[in-house]
Formats: structure tokens, C-alpha cells, sequence
């Protein structure tokens, strides 16, 4: 190294015709004369001006004149600059690749389907991703996994902002975070220590993601869409398949629980066989009442409502209505479809229930509702 930088400055000298003193590897003279600002101006001419000001290259009195301290750092400058701007370049965008390849897997997959196939899939990419930019052992594992991970981080958060319950959003980006610190971690103590225990430090992280999804998202997903009231039943009409048309004020004295859905909805359909179940398991009580109301909207008729639950076998009661007939319910503020209501023996709203994600635990939480209101007196 010490003979590359000297021939370096030996170069810079000759082209300055200046002195240079080969027992001073790391020391340029430059005489302090009324020609040092010429002398500047020829550097920054040659290109070394801007390199040194650059690498923040010392200058001082050496005695003799102006000297240039540490030209090793200069000499290597540019080089060391485009190096760490590549890296960083690199960095982002393989935080940026996981969240595009969740993107489109979740086109064709449904991942998100159920959060914690999502929250899997996103830890796996981003602890691979850390594990591919984690080489070199980099000085500061947490602070390379915290720039490997900002170019999802913050997509995620755009995308995610009003899109998504904050709940949720919150530990996808915790996810993508810890996921990538990790691999980077993991990288690191699998070359300065050894593989097991890198390998440690890739399973642990996976076997905790592994055991909330299966014990803590199903209830919590269940929470997030689940809002527990008690305000009077707007009224409402709905129509039954054979163009009878019935109104809300007929449920008093009943259980009544109202799903509305669509056949073009995908979070629709995977919920509708958890409602079937529960209604078969109340099919024979008279006090419980269901309807399954598929909104006509986007092309769907009464036929094409009839004809989905043919060809599934669902054996829930199906009616329909427009937009403008459930406009009263805008006040129970639902978002979507599905939504459903659960409506008590004295005609008051007991339970909101917006969306539809794979972990939740509905059935069981409906039943709970439904035999709890069954308990109360009119």
C-alpha cells in the first residue's frame, strides 16, 4: 500500500514540478509563497483539488511551506466515494425487492389472505435479504440492517398509510425492521464466530414469528375487525330471492345476524363458508335468524347470488339489496365487503364486523355473541 500511495505522490509532484521527499510518504510540500494560490489552481485543474477537499485532507505548516497530510486518503478517495454510494444504492433496493416480490406473490398467491402467511413470507424475504447484504462484516450490523430494510420501511408505510389498520401496518414494518437486521446479524456471526451460531440467530427470530402467528394474530385479527356496540338498528329493507321485500322492524324478537357480501369480493368468499357452518349449527333454533344479502353492485343479480351458493352448497338464506336501500346503515360505519351486523332480540346493534382475513377466529367469536344475546331477556 505504502508503495502505490509513494508513487502517487511521486506522480502528483512530478506534474506539479514540485520536491518530493520519499522518506514522507504521507506528506506533500507545497511552498508558501505568493504562488501557492497558482499552485491550488493547478491542483484543482488535475482533479486533485476537489479530491482532497473531498476526503477532508488535512493541511498545515510543515515548516518549509503549505502541506498536504495524509494524501493515502486522497489517493483512495473517489474510489472509497463510489464504493459506499454503490453499496448504499444496494442496499435500498434489496429492501425495496422483497416488498415488490410480496407484491406480486400475493397477486397470484392470496398470501395476505391470512395475515400470518403475509407476516411469514415478508420475514423469510427480509431475513434473506439481510443475509445477502450482510457480507464484508459490516462494523455496525444493526445500523446495516436498519439501511437495508429503509427502502421497504418506507414503501410499506406509504402504501400501508390509510390502506391497512394500524395494528396491522405496525408489525409489518416492525416485521420488515427485525427480519433484517437479523440476516444481517446473521451473516456477520457466521463469519466472524461460526455457523451454528448464525444459524441461532436465523431460527430463533423465525420460530417467534412462527408461534405468534399460530397463538396471538388469529385473536388479534379477530379484535381489529370486531367492534362491539349498542345503538338502535337503522332501518333498513332487504329483498328475498323470490322479490319479497323485508323490512328490519321484522327481526324484533329475534338473533339476527346480516352478512353482506358480493360474488366478485375474494375476502367474501373465503368467509362465507365459516358463516355457513355457524349457521347450520343454529339452523334449528327459531330465535336465531340469518341472512346472507348480496349487495347488487358491479353486475351482480339475483341469480348470480343463487347460482354461488348452488354451486358451493351453501345453505345459508340469501336475499338482496341495493345501495340506496342500506343507505341508513352508513352510520354503523361498515368499510367494505364483507360486513356483517349482529342485531338483538330488542332490535339494537350489538356487534360491527368489517373485512375478512384467513387468521381470524369468527365463528367462535359470533357463537359467544349469538349465545349471549340468546341469554338475555327482551
Amino acid at each position: 500500500m505504502k508503495g502505490r500511495v509513494k508513487g502517487t505522490c511521486i506522480r502528483l509532484a512530478e506534474k506539479l514540478s514540485l520536491p518530493f521527499a520519499s522518506s514522507r510518504v504521507n506528506q506533500h510540500v507545497i511552498p508558501s509563497s505568493g504562488a501557492t494560490k497558482d499552485l491550488l489552481r493547478r491542483i484543482s485543474g488535475l482533479g486533485w483539488f476537489f479530491l482532497m477537499a473531498s476526503e477532508g485532507v488535512r493541511w498545515g505548516n510543515c515548516g518549509r511551506g503549505l502541506c498536504v497530510l495524509q494524501v493515502e486518503n486522497a489517493v483512495e478517495g473517489v474510489p472509497h466515494m463510489r464504493n459506499k454510494l454503490i453499496s448504499l444504492v444496494a442496499d435500498v433496493l434489496a429492501g425495496l425487492g422483497p416488498l415488490v416480490l410480496l407484491v406480486v406473490g400475493d397477486n397470484y398467491l392470496h398470501l395476505f389472505a391470512d395475515l400470518r402467511t403475509g407476516v411469514v413470507a415478508l420475514s423469510v424475504l427480509y431475513l434473506c435479504a439481510g443475509l445477502a447484504r450482510g457480507g464484508g462484516r459490516p462494523e455496525n450490523p444493526w445500523l446495516k440492517g436498519l439501511l437495508v430494510s429503509s427502502g421497504g420501511f418506507l414503501a410499506l408505510l406509504i402504501l400501508g398509510w390509510g390502506q391497512l389498520h394500524h395494528e396491522v401496518l405496525a408489525i409489518l414494518l416492525l416485521t420488515v425492521v427485525l427480519f433484517s437486521v437479523c440476516g444481517v446479524s446473521a451473516r456477520h456471526v457466521w463469519a466472524a464466530r461460526s455457523p451454528a451460531q448464525g444459524a441461532v440467530v436465523v431460527f430463533l427470530p423465525l420460530a417467534a414469528i412462527l408461534t405468534a402467528a399460530l397463538t396471538i394474530f388469529p385473536a388479534l385479527m379477530t379484535e381489529i375487525a370486531t367492534q362491539k356496540t349498542s345503538v338502535t338498528a337503522p332501518a333498513f329493507s332487504i329483498s328475498k330471492l323470490d322479490g319479497t321485500v323485508l323490512s328490519s322492524s321484522e327481526f324484533r324478537g329475534h338473533v339476527v345476524l346480516v352478512d353482506f357480501w358480493a360474488t366478485w369480493c375474494p375476502a367474501c368468499r373465503r368467509e362465507l363458508p365459516e358463516l355457513d357452518k355457524l349457521y347450520r349449527r343454529y339452523k334449528g333454533n327459531s330465535r336465531v335468524v340469518f341472512w346472507a344479502v348480496d349487495v347488487q353492485k358491479n353486475g351482480d343479480t339475483p341469480e348470480k347470488a343463487c347460482d354461488f351458493m348452488l354451486k358451493y352448497g351453501y345453505t345459508l338464506p340469501v336475499a338482496v339489496a341495493n345501495e340506496k336501500s342500506l343507505e341508513p346503515l352508513g352510520s354503523l360505519n361498515l368499510e367494505g365487503f364483507p360486513s356483517l351486523i349482529v342485531i338483538d332480540q330488542t332490535d339494537r346493534v350489538r356487534l360491527v364486523h368489517s373485512g375478512y382475513d384467513g387468521s381470524e377466529q369468527l365463528q367462535s367469536k359470533l357463537g359467544r355473541e349469538i349465545d349471549s344475546l340468546l341469554a338475555e331477556r327482551p
